[in-house]
């Protein structure tokens, strides 16, 4: 991933649905290779914030890597995603009421 990264992979893009690259960490590789350990997750999610990836993408549900990781009790990676957002000043996500 980190090659392709360096070699100009488009961290912005986005699939039909509206998943982005850190949305794709949870599918993938929670969904569909049922990892369960979310500790797995962090160097991964790391690279992708350092090079830029939208923590706030919305996907066509309207939700973020930040909702992702809370539904799925990854609390390291939503962690994570809330220091991301202090150290960058990003408005986090405001709940639809």
């Amino acid at each position: 991933m980190r090659l392709l990264l360096e070699r100009g992979a488009n961290i912005h893009a986005v699939a039909k649905q509206g998943e982005a690259a850190l949305h794709y960490v949870f599918i993938i590789l929670i969904t569909h290779l049922n990892l369960k350990d979310s500790k797995k997750l962090i160097p991964m999610i790391i690279v992708l914030l350092a090079h830029g990836a939208n923590i706030l993408q919305k996907d066509g549900n309207g939700k973020t890597p930040l909702d992702l990781a809370e539904e799925d009790g990854h609390f390291e990676a939503k962690n994570l995603f809330l220091q991301h957002i202090k150290d960058h000043n990003f408005k986090p996500p405001q709940e639809e009421v």
